[in-house]
């Protein structure tokens, strides 16, 4: 049973003696947070699930862009407030207000054009309040330890330095393209930023994917072979993906697949761009088939229907 308000484990949940470190940052910035949000969901089992909890808010921008708190869908935000939260939250550090409403109204007059900003603030700070920082002249995403955002594990797994395991599972955040189906009418500044972050973040998961299987000093691995699939999936005209894969299968023990796999990537070229692989695909096809022959010829049986 729920317990009452007015009860003791009612006031040692809201105000908890010793809380671990990761939740030290006030009992206004917690529970107030999480008291709004259940407020407004008019939810009240929400509102004591969630007491003394730390809020975890998700910003997914891979793919299909998504604010989730607590693990729930944030639905009803204007296309512009979620466009000014996503740009906030990958800046790390403030942005001017002018800047700001230029970035998003950058059609109407700087007065109409800050009174939108200012709408805008009000209302993302209505639903998530303590993540955005403002004053009079900057406003400034707070990247609190309960924040999550994708493309932040994305960058920081991809660094070079990190081991392949390491870049291997961030890699795996990139399931699609930044922002991907997400509009921002008259808003030709901030399509401009979303275009060119979405070109970096595509070519860092390419390249990631990249080093990743050329790393590998476990060429049987599935993990490898899932990898080089990955790439061909957001490069289908990679040769050097194609490659990599007709070589990996061959190392496998897979020569049928690996000379199937060329005729895949001479199909995907010709209709895609209408040119025929590199020489270098066609010499490691024709070098992997004279492998099969040679196998096939030393065998008892010569099953014909593989040449």
């Amino acid at each position: 049973p729920r317990p009452s308000p007015s009860s003791s484990a009612a006031s040692a949940l809201l105000l908890p003696t010793e809380s671990p470190p990761h939740l030290h940052l006030g009992i206004n910035r917690l529970d107030t947070f999480s008291i709004r949000w259940a407020a407004m969901l008019k939810d009240e089992n929400f509102v004591w699930a969630t007491l003394g909890e730390v809020p975890m808010l998700e910003l997914r921008m891979l793919g299909s862009p998504l604010i989730l708190l607590r693990n729930r869908p944030i639905h009803g935000l204007l296309a512009k407030d979620q466009a000014l939260l996503f740009y906030l939250a990958l800046q790390r550090r403030p942005s001017s207000r002018s800047a700001l409403a230029d970035l998003l109204w950058p059609e109407k007059c700087e007065v109409d054009s800050l009174t939108n900003l200012r709408q805008a603030i009000y209302r993302l700070r209505r639903i998530l309040p303590d993540v955005l920082q403002v004053n009079r002249l900057t406003v400034y995403f707070d990247p609190m330890d309960a924040i999550q955002i994708d493309v932040a594990r994305l960058e920081e797994g991809c660094a070079p330095h990190n081991p392949p395991a390491v870049r291997r599972a961030a890699v795996a955040t990139y399931v699609g393209e930044f922002l991907e189906g997400f509009q921002v009418f008259q808003a030709a500044p901030f399509e401009e930023w979303a275009s060119l972050t979405r070109e970096r973040l595509h070519t860092l998961a390419v390249q990631t994917l990249a080093t990743v299987v050329a790393d590998h000093s476990d060429t049987r691995a599935s993990s490898v072979l899932a990898a080089v699939d990955r790439l061909l999936e957001l490069e289908p005209w990679n040769e050097m993906a194609h490659r990599q894969k007709m070589w990996l299968l061959e190392q496998q023990g897979r020569l049928p697949a690996a000379l199937e796999h060329y005729q895949r990537c001479r199909q995907i070229l010709g209709q895609e761009l209408g040119i025929p692989p590199e020489p270098a695909t066609t010499a490691l096809y024709e070098q992997l088939r004279g492998r099969l022959l040679g196998r096939l010829a030393n065998s008892p049986l010569l099953p014909g229907h593989f040449c």
